[in-house]
């Protein structure tokens, strides 16, 4: 039994209550006009800026992070240098994960932007921190 058939065997009164005439207007969504004459909703600009906002902060805001908590996690591990890179490498894939996850469950894009920075700072600190020491005894 198809999809039509099971269509076709509901009664008529009881199609109103499965399709309501307000809420079925396939048809009104490319016009910009349902059939009772509202408007319907369209999404702004402001809302795309919003989404390529968090795909560039996803993207690259993302590597950007990554990166710098590979160099922390070579910092800071009590590792070699080449080991601690190694981990920190293999389990970037799980960070850059969360970054995105983050991007996009933020309220809005200005935050997925903050939470990047907060993240950002401290991990920057600690590289400044080992460049710039790194030549010292």
């Amino acid at each position: 039994m198809g999809l039509l058939a099971v269509v076709r065997s509901i009664p008529a009164g009881h199609a109103a209550l499965l399709f309501p005439p307000d809420r079925c207007t396939a048809g009104s969504r490319r016009s910009g006009v349902s059939r009772l004459g509202s408007v319907a909703v369209k999404p702004v600009g402001g809302y795309r800026w919003s989404v390529l906002s968090r795909v560039v902060a996803a993207a690259a805001g993302g590597y950007a992070v990554v990166t710098l908590t590979h160099l922390a996690l070579m910092v800071v591990l009590p590792v070699k240098a080449y080991m601690a890179l190694l981990f920190s490498m293999q389990t970037g894939w799980l960070y850059y994960t969360g970054v995105i996850i983050w991007c996009f469950a933020a309220r809005t894009a200005a935050r997925a932007w903050l939470g990047l920075a907060l993240v950002a700072l401290p991990l920057v600190l600690i590289d400044a921190a080992y460049w710039l020491h790194r030549g010292s005894p």
